[in-house]
């Protein structure tokens, strides 16, 4: 959740409005959200303007 958490703040400061849903009891049972995921959801209008965001964003592996 993480991971989905620091994507979002990244998206939402380059101006591309998004949310996290997951299926975790309204955060009651964060568990849940391990057996199903959580998915981080943009405007379709918006889709690639978010993955050119986070590619740019990642850093490189080592």
């Amino acid at each position: 959740m993480a991971e989905a958490d620091m994507a979002r703040i990244t998206l939402e400061a380059s101006g591309v409005p998004c949310f996290i849903a997951a299926d975790d009891c309204g955060g009651m049972q964060p568990i849940l959200a391990l057996a199903a995921g959580v998915r981080l959801m943009v405007r379709q209008a918006d889709e690639a303007h978010a993955d050119d965001v986070l590619r740019a964003s990642q850093l490189p592996e080592d």
